[in-house]
């Protein structure tokens, strides 16, 4: 965001208002932590955590993502901070210590079990005023789910963040384990049909923005950018798809939709949030609808 402006309009004139992103100061972070769902899709479970036998300084932010993966958030407060490898330190050090931040959430979150959690999406969001070539390339070579979101803040009390890169951990978005119930092992048992028309549904969503990332998790795939937009669940014994929206399907619908004076074009509607897909004309159908909820998170 280093070329954003803004300016206040007037009658005749307009006036650019003075931006700051300089180091992050800690009630920015309170700022943030009291909004961290609504800004990141996370919820907060500890601030400036500091257990013994960790050899650096606090823990900025821990918390939750929506697909139940730990998160560490890590604020640059000076311009020469190394907030990558940093944020690494903190994110492999709570990866050795699972047992005690799943009792932390548990206490943080009720109820909130360690065995929901899922450790292999685990992930580093790194907050700055900008990030130079370097911390670009430093979080490119790691391999790991890194998000780099940059900030500004304006005098009139607007804040905006901005995600300016994402990294994946290949694995993670590949595989979601061996397990027969798992994500990976559904879409493997399913129909040619079926397959296909998550092929399509996988290519049309990453084709949406760079910043698309898939993750497979325990038993669903999830579509995310900064929060994540859309979960897809392959159920092969019913030959469909079911594909989840963290919002009502009616909310994503667009007021000019050509579905909505032909009902029977559309994919079928479950339970408010989801549609269920059976053949290429049901994807068509909520292409829409994707679209959307990309744009709203």
């Amino acid at each position: 965001m280093s070329d954003l402006k803004l300016f206040r309009v007037g009658d005749a004139r307009i006036k650019e208002l003075e931006r700051r992103t300089d180091g992050i100061e800690r009630s920015l972070q309170t700022l943030i932590e009291s909004n961290l769902e609504t800004l990141l899709g996370v919820r907060l479970v500890a601030s400036e955590f500091a257990p013994s036998g960790l050899a650096t300084d606090p823990i900025d932010t821990l918390g939750i993502d929506e697909n139940q993966a730990p998160v560490v958030v890590k604020y640059r407060r000076t311009r020469n901070e190394n907030v990558v490898t940093q944020g690494l330190y903190y994110l492999d050090w709570l990866n050795d210590h699972k047992e005690p931040f799943g009792a932390l959430a548990g206490t943080a979150l009720k109820p909130q079990p360690a065995a929901d959690l899922y450790w292999p999406a685990r992930r580093l969001i790194c907050i700055a005023g900008d990030f130079n070539r370097f911390d670009r390339h430093a979080a490119a070579q790691m391999r790991r789910n890194i998000d780099l979101v940059e900030y500004c803040q304006f005098d009139i009390g607007f804040l905006m963040l901005s995600l300016t890169a994402t990294y994946a951990d290949p694995a993670v978005g590949i595989s979601s384990g061996t397990d027969a119930d798992s994500a990976t092992a559904r879409l493997e048992a399913a129909p040619k049909a079926v397959f296909d028309l998550f092929q399509g549904l996988r290519h049309f969503v990453k084709a949406l923005g760079d910043d698309v990332q898939c993750q497979a998790l325990k038993d669903r795939f999830a579509f995310r950018r900064m929060k994540t937009f859309a979960w897809v669940i392959v159920q092969p014994e019913e030959k469909q798809i079911q594909l989840q929206f963290p919002m009502e399907v009616a909310a994503l619908a667009p007021s000019t939709d050509p579905l909505a004076d032909d009902p029977e074009l559309a994919p079928t509607t479950m339970g408010g949030q989801a549609l269920i897909l059976r053949e290429p004309g049901d994807l068509e159908g909520a292409k829409a609808f994707l679209q959307r909820s990309y744009q709203r998170h």
